[in-house]
């Protein structure tokens, strides 16, 4: 994920890695298209209302039943995340393969109503901008505040060991 603002001050949050590097003539790339595509849905469901409907699943079994209950289309998107409602469905079922990533993403644009990413990104900055991005970066990152629900690698495996996951 990356945050920038525009040049009007808007600030915008951009996704990436949901399109796995792949060559198409691989064997399992439908399989890797279809997973990048629910796992975009799922992230687009989480941001705009919070809720991960993964998160509770404290088990492989429950994990997979789950993932099955989206893939089948039998769970119903939360209410903050109706805008996108149709593009996470179908991420989850499995239609969305048919549809590039970039149609997508013009797609959630006009359903939020938000400029093309394109003009967005294309937008002139001046040379100072890029010159103290750096500097930028450091003071927010000195300034964020680590979230206490927040864990390190280690209680993260110890965690998903405790509940039978390896």
């Amino acid at each position: 994920m990356g945050i920038f603002s525009d040049d009007s001050g808007k600030t915008h949050l951009k996704l990436f890695d949901f399109g796995s590097a792949y060559q198409l003539s691989h064997e399992h790339a439908d399989r890797m298209l279809e997973k990048d595509h629910f796992d975009l849905a799922t992230c687009l469901h989480f941001i705009l209302s919070g809720i991960d409907p993964l998160s509770g699943s404290l088990s492989s079994v429950e994990l997979k039943q789950a993932r099955e209950t989206l893939v089948a289309g039998c769970w119903t998107v939360a209410s903050a995340a109706a805008p996108l409602a149709d593009v996470i469905q179908d991420g989850w079922t499995g239609r969305a393969c048919k549809a590039s990533f970039g149609s997508i993403a013009a797609h959630v644009d006009g359903a939020l109503g938000l400029a093309p990413m394109d003009e967005v990104l294309c937008s002139s900055r001046p040379d100072s901008y890029y010159g103290d991005l750096e500097v930028r970066c450091r003071n927010w990152l000195g300034s964020a505040t680590r979230s206490l629900l927040w864990m390190s690698r280690e209680d993260y495996f110890a965690a998903c060991k405790s509940v039978g996951i390896d």
